[in-house]
This record gives C-alpha cells, structure tokens and sequence, in this order.
C-alpha cells in the first residue's frame, strides 16, 4: 500500500493507494493532524512507502511520527518530474502546483495542459504539448476574496 500526504495551508489531503487505485482518502484541518495520522495508521498498518508534499506547517512531532512509522519519500524541487520546469525562478515555485503540473501531465501526456486549483489560494499553471512547464499565476482563493470583499466595501455582506 502506499500512503500518499498533501499538507496545504489549511487542510491535510491524506489518500491510500492500493495498486494505483485509491482505497480512501481523508482530509483534515492540520491542528488535529498528529490523532489523524494515528488513526490512519492504526488502519492501514500495511502500508509500505509514504509520499509527503507539503506547502504548509506540520509541527515537528506529527513530522517524526509520520516518518518514523514508515519510509517517506518527501517531495522536492530536487524530485524528477515528468515535465521541463521553464519557470523563471523553478526553486520558488510551490511544490503543490508542481505536483498537480505532474498529475495532469501523467494523465495527458503531449496535450497542452491548464491546470486550475482552488484551495487557499486559486493557481493557474500550464504546461505545453511538449510537455515544458510554462508558468503560471497565483491569486486569492474563494474564501478570501468573499471576505476581502466583506472588509472592504461598505455594504457586501460576507
């Protein structure tokens, strides 16, 4: 089995994979990571490799447990990925966005990619039919753009 995490700024996507199909997926706020991760363990206590990709905080305790319990291979600028990262600055871009970028290109090899995600933020990536990251755009997520629109205007109510 192999457990992959995806730690965002707000919640934590936890899935388990069997044989590339997906057994479940949780996912949780991060202040109650450390029991979350417990019970998922207690669970699946076959599981064989961990993927981490974080670009958000997990507390140090949460972080030893989870790679003390099994082998975890954390993703990285210095991960290879199924694309060409033509991006200005390839070492500030976010992890998460090369993640999704791989996950489409994975899905839809040699097509031209636009890659939408909507969580904290909302990101915007493409990637070419040659398969070359080209770059993107990063803006305020939903949640943030309804509550600017509540703090700054005289009359939108949230």
């Amino acid at each position: 089995m192999l457990l992959t995490i995806d730690v965002g700024n707000s919640r934590i996507k936890v899935a388990v994979f069997e044989y590339n199909k997906k057994i479940e997926l949780f996912i949780f706020e991060t202040k109650n990571a450390l029991k979350n991760f417990e019970n998922i363990f207690e669970k699946y206590s076959n599981i064989k490799k961990i993927i981490l990709s974080s670009v958000g905080k997990l507390d140090e305790d949460t972080l030893h447990f989870i790679k003390n319990r099994f082998p975890t291979e954390e993703i990285s600028h210095k991960t290879k990925f199924p694309f060409t990262n033509l991006y200005a600055t390839p070492q500030t871009l976010g992890i998460d966005r090369m993640v999704l970028a791989a996950g489409a290109t994975l899905l839809h090899p040699n097509k031209n990619r636009l890659i939408i995600d909507a969580g904290t933020c909302i990101t915007y990536d493409f990637v070419d039919n040659k398969n070359q990251y080209l770059g993107g755009a990063i803006s305020p997520g939903i949640k943030t753009r309804y509550k600017s629109l509540n703090d700054y205007t005289a009359k939108l109510p949230l």
